[in-house]
C-alpha cells in the first residue's frame, strides 16, 4: 500500500512539472511574437526619425519644405513598407502613393511651419506644413 501512495505522488510530481513547463513555453511565445513587432531598435527609430526632425520648425523657409518635399519623396519610394511610409499635409501635400513631386510645392517667398506627428512605433507618420501668416 505504501508503494501505490509513492507511486501516485511521483505521478502527480511529475504532471505538475510538465504543467509548470508548458507554461513556461507558452509565455515564452507569446514574449517572442511581441518582439516581432516592435523590429526597430530605439536607434534605428532615431535614425529614421532625425531624417525628417531638421526641417521641423515654426519659421521655416519655403525652398526648405520643397527640400523637405523631395527627401519624403526619395524616402517613401525607397522603403515600400506602409509602416514606414511618411505623409505631408497642410498648405502642401505628398502621399504615400506618389511618383512624383506635387504641383502645389512650397512658394520659396513665404515661410511655413513643420510639425512632426508620431505614430504607434514612434516613427513619424504624417508632416503638417502650414503656411504663416505674413504680418
Amino acid at each position: 500500500m505504501e508503494n501505490a501512495t509513492k507511486a501516485l505522488l511521483i505521478a502527480a510530481a511529475v504532471l505538475i512539472a510538465i504543467l509548470i513547463i508548458s507554461l513556461g513555453i507558452a509565455v515564452y511565445r507569446m514574449a517572442a511574437e511581441a518582439m516581432q513587432g516592435a523590429d526597430l531598435t530605439g536607434a534605428e527609430i532615431t535614425k529614421f526619425n532625425a531624417t525628417f526632425e531638421g526641417y521641423e520648425g515654426e519659421v521655416v523657409a519655403g525652398s526648405r519644405v520643397n527640400a523637405l518635399l523631395k527627401t519624403v519623396l526619395t524616402h517613401n519610394l525607397k522603403n515600400k513598407d506602409a509602416g514606414k511610409q511618411v505623409t505631408i499635409t497642410g498648405a502642401v501635400t505628398l502621399n504615400p502613393a506618389d511618383k512624383a513631386l506635387p504641383d502645389n510645392r512650397a512658394d520659396t517667398g513665404k515661410t511655413y511651419k513643420v510639425k512632426c506627428t508620431y505614430g504607434d512605433a514612434g516613427l513619424i507618420t504624417t508632416i503638417t506644413v502650414t503656411l504663416n501668416s505674413s504680418k
